[in-house]
């Protein structure tokens, strides 16, 4: 008896387990219109079988001739081989199809297009014109064609020019070519068109329709194959196990399954513990391939992309803290295969890659000595900015103004949410010094270097210190989140040796003593708790009623566009924020840092329903 579980290659026929749910939308998607669409997911999450099936389908069901042109986009060299391919492609689904071959071949004005198409360098515009004129003409034959195009991560780095992703689109999107493509991507369109800044619309003309993984559904469908086919019949118990292994993921089902059938044919007891522990090194390879792809996507702020690593944003999510992470990551990160909730609790891929998730081995000693050398260079600069402005207390403009001149304000915005969210998860009260990352306390540093921190460093110059500062901030982050795999062994005992010289001689030199002063936070008490009061409060929507009326406002937190605050009416709470020229305008002079925990006669000019925001004026 065969195995029809197959761990790997592309399945189909009866190895095709899974997916329903896909399979009928995607072919009556394609039946029904000309539209596009994107299938993304994980490695190994079954993207590309999907694909070939549902093109299978399509040409078995409709009522037209259809062209299907498959090409892996990994294994072009530029856009010029991609084209190349696209024709290749073409007339071998021509020749292929005997009355198709027949029919278009014996076609003048087809030969003509032709003739022209193999005249002309693949780099040409005339090349693609002709490739146009050809789909035209076959659309006008009746004929649909498919242009699916697989591994089109590989866009990011082949399609260079601007005009390459608009070819793409004006074929795709021509209602005189009757053409569809069928995009095979692990990361979204959005995320692949990063590098290409010209090209804005070509993701727009595409719909996205991520693969998760299995469902319950699909589950229950394979436990109903083993069932049917080779009279095995799970338990609740070993189910369970084999749940906890693969979670969302196809590949690891199949794995599974083709060793449970494989014992099962072999006379061998049917344990799911044990062939985890047969197939423990590729499952390892697996997560590692998993890893890879984490640590190079990016996902920014916003939950687009560029800023950020998927995996610290993963981490931030399952591990926590969640300081790092907004409120549209979660959203990215599920659409993107790499999340999934059970029970309001979040996993990736499955329970047993999350708990190896949460588990990677962290070097304990370079952790402490990162997250101790952070610890003192914070302090160290908190006590140097307030000793060199005579302030208790580092205020919002201050931080604005040392960010600028490190060429960080950039960043204010991220740390305000961070700061908002720390506020809401944990009602700490922290500022940008306890946010921002070790690489920019470093940065203020170097700034300041020769004005006020040299003196703890020997007076030496910046240069002496500045790769044991930057190699030991650019260690925290991969360690943070359980990547020592990243650091190589050499660079750990750098960072061990260079973190315990450095506090060493912070030490010595009394860089970071007088805490008590530095942290003198108990001075604004009453800001602080205005601040906590305000983010644990709950705030009602606005109405067109409290447009006119006169009430005091709270002045609850400073951020880079005001003072945010509330107002009480009635009983009811509603959040305002008075921008920062206002204030200026009414308070010349006064730093506007000030005005945070008073209460402020203010005026309701303007309420926006829609937007549920209220426009105030200072009395």
């Amino acid at each position: 008896m065969n195995n029809i579980f197959v761990v790997g290659p592309e399945v189909k026929g009866e190895s095709q387990i899974g997916y329903k749910r896909y399979l009928d939308q995607f072919t009556n998607i394609l039946l029904n219109t000309i539209n596009n669409i994107s299938i993304t997911g994980l490695k190994r999450f079954g993207k590309t079988s999907i694909a070939k099936e549902v093109i299978s389908r399509v040409k078995i069901e409709s009522e037209k001739k259809v062209i299907a042109i498959f090409i892996d986009l990994a294994k072009q060299r530029s856009f010029p081989d991609f084209l190349m391919a696209v024709r290749n492609g073409l007339e071998d689904e021509i020749m292929g199809d005997y009355s198709l071959s027949k029919s278009i071949y014996s076609s003048t004005i087809f030969n003509r297009y032709l003739e022209r198409l193999n005249s002309v360098e693949p780099d040409s515009k005339t090349y693609r014109d002709s490739l146009e004129s050809i789909f035209k003409w076959i659309t006008k034959q009746d004929i649909r064609v498919i242009l699916a195009i697989d591994e089109f991560d590989a866009a990011s780095d082949l399609f260079k020019e601007t005009a390459d992703f608009e070819f793409l689109r004006d074929l795709s999107s021509n209602r005189d070519i009757g053409l569809s493509l069928v995009l095979v991507s692990r990361r979204q369109l959005y995320m692949i068109e990063k590098k290409n800044f010209n090209n804005s619309t070509f993701h727009g003309v595409v719909q996205t329709y991520p693969v998760n993984g299995f469902e319950q559904e699909d589950m229950e469908e394979f436990f109903l194959k083993l069932e049917d086919i080779y009279d095995i019949e799970l338990n609740e118990y070993s189910r369970e196990r084999l749940n906890y292994y693969c979670g969302q993921s196809p590949y690891l089902f199949s794995m599974f399954a083709y060793d449970i059938v494989d014992d099962k044919l072999s006379g061998k007891e049917i344990n799911i513990d044990s062939i985890y522990r047969r197939r423990e090194i590729d499952i390892e390879n697996y997560y590692k391939s998993i890893f890879a792809c984490l640590n190079n996507d990016m996902i920014d702020v916003e939950g687009a992309y560029g800023e950020v690593s998927t995996v610290e944003k993963l981490v931030g999510v399952i591990v926590g803290p969640k300081i790092s992470v907004v409120e549209n990551d979660i959203s990215v990160l599920e659409k993107m295969g790499y999340l999934y909730s059970r029970n309001e609790i979040y996993y990736s891929i499955s329970r047993h890659f999350t708990n190896a998730l949460r588990r990677m081995p962290l070097n304990i000693d370079t952790w402490t000595a990162i997250l101790g050398l952070e610890k003192k260079l914070k302090l160290m600069v908190r006590k140097q900015i307030m000793k060199n402005n005579d302030v208790e207390l580092i205020d919002y403009d201050m931080w604005i103004e040392i960010f600028e001149k490190i060429g960080a304000a950039g960043t204010l915005d991220t740390y305000d949410k961070f700061i908002a969210d720390s506020m809401n998860e944990y009602k700490c009260d922290i500022d940008m010094l306890d946010v921002c990352s070790m690489d920019v306390a470093v940065s203020i540093i170097q700034f300041y270097w020769e004005e006020w921190f040299s003196q703890f460093f020997n007076n030496d110059s910046w240069d002496k210190w500045e790769y044991k500062l930057r190699l030991c901030a650019s260690a925290r982050n991969p360690m943070a989140h359980g990547h020592e795999e990243f650091l190589s062994t050499e660079a750990k005992a750098s960072v061990n040796e260079y973190c315990d010289s450095i506090i060493k001689l912070l030490s010595k030199t009394n860089a970071c003593v007088d805490v008590a002063t530095e942290l003198k936070k108990e001075v604004n008490i009453r800001k602080s708790n205005v601040r906590r009061k305000y983010y644990a409060m709950t705030f009602d929507n606005v109405s067109v009623e409290l447009q006119g009326k006169s009430c005091l406002m709270t002045a609850a937190e400073q951020n880079n566009k005001g003072i945010k605050g509330f107002i009480t009416i009635d009983g009811k709470n509603y959040t305002c924020t008075v921008g920062k020229n206002k204030w200026l305008q009414k308070y010349p002079g006064t730093p506007i840092n000030s005005h945070i925990g008073n209460e402020y006669s203010v005026m309701i000019a303007l309420v926006n329903e829609t937007q549920n925001s209220l426009q105030i004026e200072l009395a």
